[in-house]
């Protein structure tokens, strides 16, 4: 279970990286230091809660196939960070911003639908 922890962290690690990478890289911030903080924030508070929530769940539950949803899912958002925002660079849109802005929800709401689903369909397993 450990080890799977460990796997699932560095993938939102990567996933995180990405995303401080891609905002970097795209933008070019005119606003002081604590705008850029808060912007950076924003875009890795998906890992952060992500990451948070599925260690509550191993720690606290007794579901045996926690660790195995947490990691299917941080791959899931590795995939996803990677596609929203790597296959999105350079482009020249005034609306390009938004997917800053808009990727960080689908992020949150996503891994934490998924990790419900997967942890009640888990408990129904166990149950059964």
């Amino acid at each position: 279970m450990r080890t799977l922890s460990i796997i699932r962290n560095t993938i939102l690690f990567a996933a995180a990286v990405i995303t401080i990478w891609a905002m970097l890289h795209a933008a070019t911030f005119e606003g002081n230091g604590l705008s850029t903080a808060w912007f950076l924030l924003w875009g890795v508070a998906p890992y952060l809660l992500f990451g948070v929530a599925a260690y509550v769940l191993e720690r606290f539950t007794r579901l045996k196939a926690i660790g195995w949803i947490g990691l299917v899912i941080s791959g899931l958002m590795l995939v996803c960070t990677g596609l929203a925002y790597l296959a999105t660079l350079g482009d020249m849109s005034s609306t390009y911003a938004l997917v800053f802005v808009v990727v960080p929800i689908y992020l949150v709401a996503g891994s934490f639908i998924l990790l419900g689903l997967g942890a009640l369909i888990s408990w129904f397993a166990a149950k059964r």
